[in-house]
């Protein structure tokens, strides 16, 4: 919960850590393991930290899943014999003198050995005839046998660590899921889609194959699809192959989970911002509420940027139904007035409804 270095100013902190003096040490309640991981990604020395994200993700990955990580190899293959034998002679150094010191309380303690042998020898011989003589008694007769207990009741099967990792990932990504479900927020950068595709990946290669976990892993993959072209530059090539590679990720999720709206909505999501298909776009609001979908202030918006931008799809040629179209998407964007950017649509809505009336078709209805 705090940096690795602190320091009162920019240049003190850069000084510090060009000093390439160890960070600050990390709590006792952090495993060994993680530690070495830690220490490595902050190694002082480009050469010893790791040399991608994909290796530092392989290791923490290990650590999650208790392997043996480079990290901790790497600790073990730098052990030095010269250190460990100068640490050797001091430990026999402190011995030595530790056994001068003793030898008066030795000679003591060998006095008091010797006493408590001759006990044990005349309290053994005791004993040994006592057990003699007890053999020469006849045997009593046999006790009877107990009762018997009833069957002892099957303990909860624990599940192994093999069966742990996958419910674990699953979880991880449920979580992203649940988040997002939870918020209103419209932007999909504020969620770590990545995260939620990468668990989800790794508990399939763990042997989580069932439905819901490949719908989920498609849905993730859509969504961090989408994300990605949010926030990168593409080619006009690579980002339509991509808006329909988000498309079909969707669809199948949509197969895999027949009776979850989710698949639906990041549907219609699609289908408004990246195909420019409203008619589709309202099919999957209708699926997805028909599934039990509540629709929040986020899918509001959605849909009437889609009766807007239909709207102005078809105001050239049939302004009587753009008109239609733009006081819905009036309505719904009153509903949720000032969240995201629904005032800017409004008043983008109102320009260009002056505009229609003014270049567009004559009709009654802009009069």
């Amino acid at each position: 919960g705090a940096p690795p270095f602190q320091a009162d100013s920019t240049r003190k902190l850069e000084s510090l850590i060009r000093s390439k003096r160890p960070p600050r040490a990390l709590p006792g309640s952090c495993p060994r393991a993680l530690r070495a991981v830690i220490m490595k990604a902050l190694a002082p020395n480009a050469g010893g930290r790791y040399r991608s994200a994909g290796e530092f993700q392989a290791d923490l990955q290990a650590f999650l899943e208790r392997k043996p990580t480079v990290a901790e190899m790497e600790q073990r293959a730098g052990w030095s014999a010269n250190a460990t034998i100068e640490a050797a002679r001091a430990c026999l150094r402190r011995a030595t003198r530790t056994l001068a010191r003793a030898k008066r309380r030795l000679q003591i303690a060998g006095a008091l050995a010797w006493f408590a042998m001759g006990m044990t020898l005349w309290i053994g011989g005791t004993f040994g005839w006592q057990a003699l003589q007890a053999r020469r008694v006849p045997p009593s007769p046999p006790a009877p046998a107990p009762p018997v207990s009833p069957a002892p009741v099957p303990l909860r099967k624990v599940p192994t660590l093999n069966e742990e990792l996958p419910l674990m990932y699953v979880a991880a990504a449920d979580r992203i899921f649940e988040s997002y479900r939870a918020s209103a927020d419209a932007s999909l950068h504020d969620f770590d889609w990545q995260k939620a595709e990468i668990c989800l990946e790794r508990a399939v290669e763990l042997g989580r194959g069932d439905d819901r976990t490949l719908g989920s892993l498609s849905l993730a993959r859509g969504y961090a699809t989408l994300e990605r072209l949010s926030v990168a530059h593409y080619s006009e090539r690579a980002a339509a192959q991509s808006r329909y590679y988000a498309r079909d990720q969707f669809a199948l999720a949509a197969a895999k989970m027949p009776q979850n709206p989710e698949p639906h909505l990041a549907l219609a999501r699609v289908y408004v911002y990246s195909l420019a298909n409203m008619e589709k776009a309202m099919e999957e609001f209708t699926a997805a509420e028909r599934l039990g979908a509540a629709l929040g202030r986020r899918e509001i918006e959605q849909q009437a940027d889609a009766y807007r931008i239909r709207a102005e799809q078809e105001a050239p040629a049939a302004p009587r139904r753009a008109w239609q179209d733009a006081q819905t998407a009036r309505g719904l964007y009153r509903r949720i007035a000032g969240f995201d950017q629904v005032d800017q649509h409004l008043r983008e809505l109102e320009t260009e409804a002056r505009r229609w009336m003014r270049h567009g078709p004559r009709s009654r209805l802009w009069r």
